[in-house]
């Protein structure tokens, strides 16, 4: 099902099939999107493989017992952490497999969803971090060989998501015909002699 905003990228076209039955089939026909500035399949993969190693990360994190897991400010932002990651995932792979030509809604689900996901992952896992650094100063004798691992395992939920954002964060979903009329634009900018 699609929603009532893309209805309109739609029509109803009825097909006649072997046995000569009518059968109704949607055929896209709205716009073509592609990521600006194009992106290489390189650099997806690497985005797509911080994604995994953040996901990996957040679950060996609680791989040992921990007394910083115990504490309501160090594992509140930390566990929240978990919805932002998976959207991420997500929009990780579907950016990773996305084609170079995508429609509408392909385009603004990863725009809508990806950068804003891995800017929350990396900002609750960061206050999570500095949730831990409180706990280790006014608790330090409480502390559990497990807690190194649980802040090790945060800083690197930390810096993944925010490498994953820097590395997306200018890329942008633009109509293919709005595209063309830059690269007109720029021609007319600067002439070729």
């Amino acid at each position: 099902m699609i929603s009532k905003k893309y209805l309109n990228d739609y029509i109803v076209e009825k097909v006649t099939d072997e046995r000569g039955r009518t059968r109704s089939q949607a055929v896209y026909v709205g716009g073509d999107y592609t990521f600006v500035p194009s992106v290489t399949k390189t650099d997806k993969r690497i985005v797509a493989a911080l994604s995994v190693v953040s996901d990996f990360a957040f679950i060996g994190a609680f791989a040992l017992r921990t007394q910083a897991a115990m504490v309501a400010y160090v594992i509140v932002p930390f566990v929240v952490t978990l919805i932002s990651l998976y959207i991420m995932s997500v929009s990780a792979f579907s950016f990773l497999f996305a084609k170079d030509i995508i429609k509408r809604y392909d385009a603004e689900r990863t725009a809508r969803r990806f950068y804003p996901s891995a800017l929350i992952s990396a900002v609750l896992a960061g206050v999570a971090l500095i949730g831990f650094a409180v706990f280790l100063i006014r608790s330090a004798d409480e502390f559990l060989s497990g807690d190194i691992l649980f802040c090790l395992m945060a800083l690197i939920v930390t810096l993944c998501t925010a490498v994953v954002y820097i590395k997306i964060r200018n890329v942008k979903a633009v109509k293919m015909d709005l595209m063309k009329s830059l690269d007109e634009v720029q021609d007319f900018n600067n002439p070729k002699p």
